[in-house]
């Protein structure tokens, strides 16, 4: 048996913040509103797999971020539509893997 003072003792606490959440998104909607940590400094808006947005999150958790105006792939400017593909997530100050999408409904 090894000698305890030759051992340290280590707490390993995790930095993960919890995957946000979307309220119900509808077409045209001017804003996404939703849940995320309020320990994250920011939160980022993606429509169709494209980076739109980022807004900070307000100090309860709750964000609304403007989802009025958004560029596609090729550059042109378009409103939500149902069908599309709306994630956030804690873009690159975080993990991006920690993310919630949902689809745009009528």
């Amino acid at each position: 048996k090894s000698p305890a003072h030759l051992f340290a003792e280590t707490t390993v606490k995790s930095n993960l913040l919890p995957a946000p959440t979307i309220n119900t998104v509808k077409a045209l909607d001017p804003y996404v509103y939703g849940e995320a940590s309020p320990n994250a400094p920011i939160i980022r808006l993606l429509v169709n797999g494209v980076a739109q947005r980022t807004i900070a999150v307000n100090t309860d958790g709750s964000f609304r971020i403007n989802s009025n105006f958004n560029v596609d792939a090729e550059g042109k400017r378009y409103k939500l539509k149902v069908g599309d593909v709306v994630t956030i997530d804690y873009g690159f100050a975080y993990r991006s893997e920690i993310a919630v999408s949902t689809i745009v409904q009528e």
